[in-house]
């Protein structure tokens, strides 16, 4: 605590304008939480104490059927993600690890879990980027008029957007992240920025940043920005989140690891019943079929180089902290086995060749069709194995329970719902 401590007296020196301390976490849901500190606050309150739901609130607000008001959980913040909130002066932002209890721990704690798997996996060189598609909407969720679907073209930054999309990327920039490009997508009012490689928990901190700093500058311009999975109106035109992971040894096995259980790590890279709309055949967006292959769009891992993947079957209402524990786990556990790979490196769309020569490549399977599926797959699957068990259980029952509140809300109020929490 002394070490962490200096940490936040040396940045408070460094940076006396700061007024507040934003205490932020993301729960089971994907949803960003946060604490608003005044700094005098901070410098008295670590951990803080808050009241026993800070990991497990569902998305309409309700809490789990076994939920009991008895407790407490324990917001500790890690001073060494601290920084200034370049989108909001005066504040600063810190990300946190949530002590649940005293049966519990930090062992349902995604962020703990992630920093335990990495000191195991830390001989496999990992790195990750991320790919952040977000569409521009007004207020109601509508599209903007000026906005055009356009893919990678000129004509389609010729709008207001643009210019706060620029000083998006100079507020990321100036808050050090490696910003590589930023364009227009395909569907109205949709943009990417990707950035650059990174150490794990630092990227996954940076891609928090960074969606923060997508949302709270289009805010102040009355625009909202989602990162939704099916967004659009009336028809569905994806977006997603991929990740680019990259390891220095071990690559075939760390491939092979993953893929053996790529199905039910489904359910935590893509947590909503609206990701799975992006399991299409001829879309090119997360794929059908349980694949991979070199440079290939049209599966859920695309091999850019040997030992660097493109994860295609994740989007923008996940936990990252979660989903990356749970991926670079597989891949540990078959670097651990010496695991072989089942499928063949598969060149052009598997929805376009016969059985037959699907089987000769090893694919033999799709991706769950939807979030009960994918569920299913999450609680057959052994993740004791991956040291993830009480979270992966906790996890699916909430996403059980979330499929059964948002059922509550009429198609238009869940759709505006979601936009804006995602």
């Amino acid at each position: 605590m002394s070490t962490y401590r200096s940490l936040l007296d040396s940045f408070l020196v460094e940076n006396p304008s700061v007024e507040f301390i934003r205490y932020q976490w993301l729960d089971y849901c994907g949803i960003l939480r946060a604490l608003f500190l005044p700094v005098t606050s901070s410098l008295h309150n670590s951990p803080f104490k808050l009241s026993p739901n800070a990991m497990t609130v569902a998305t309409f607000q309700d809490f789990m059927p076994d939920h009991i008001h008895t407790g407490v959980n324990y917001i500790h913040p890690d001073f060494t993600s601290l920084r200034v909130c370049h989108y909001a002066p005066f504040h600063a932002i810190v990300m946190c690890a949530v002590f649940e209890d005293r049966d519990r721990g930090f062992n349902r704690d995604p962020r703990t879990l992630l920093k335990n798997i990495l000191f195991e996996a830390k001989d496999l060189g990992l790195k990750v980027g991320f790919e952040i598609e977000f569409r521009c909407l007004k207020l109601d969720g509508t599209y903007l008029d000026e906005c055009m679907s356009a893919w990678w073209t000129t004509a389609a930054m010729r709008n207001k957007c643009h210019p706060i999309l620029e000083d998006i990327v100079r507020s990321l920039l100036a808050s050090g992240i490696d910003v590589c490009h930023y364009h227009a997508e395909g569907g109205t009012g949709v943009f990417e920025i990707s950035t650059g490689p990174s150490d794990i928990l630092r990227g996954i901190d940076n891609l928090i940043y960074t969606k923060e700093t997508i949302k709270e500058i289009y805010a102040k311009h009355d625009i909202l920005t989602t990162t939704h999975p099916s967004p659009a109106i009336g028809h569905h035109h994806g977006l997603g989140a991929h990740f680019h992971l990259s390891v220095t040894s071990g690559q075939e096995s760390f491939l092979a690891g993953m893929m053996d259980r790529l199905a039910s790590l489904c359910a935590v890279a893509m947590p909503l019943e609206e990701s799975y709309t992006r399991i299409n055949e001829f879309r090119g967006e997360a794929g059908y079929y349980l694949a991979w292959g070199t440079e290939n769009r049209d599966i859920p891992i695309r091999q850019v180089k040997k030992g660097h993947w493109e994860i295609r079957c994740a989007d923008g209402a996940a936990n990252m902290y979660l989903v990356l524990a749970s991926f670079i786990a597989a891949g540990l556990n078959g670097v651990r086995k010496s695991t072989k790979l089942v499928q063949k490196d598969f060149f052009g769309n598997p929805s376009k060749m016969d059985a037959e020569t699907r089987a000769k490549a090893g694919i033999t399977r799709t991706l769950p069709l939807s979030l009960p599926e994918a569920l299913d797959e999450m609680e057959t699957a052994d993740w004791k194995e991956l040291g993830l068990e009480m979270a992966a259980e906790r996890f699916a029952q909430m996403q059980r329970q979330n499929i059964i509140d948002l059922k509550r809300l009429t198609e238009a109020e869940r759709r505006l719902h979601l936009l804006r929490l995602f």
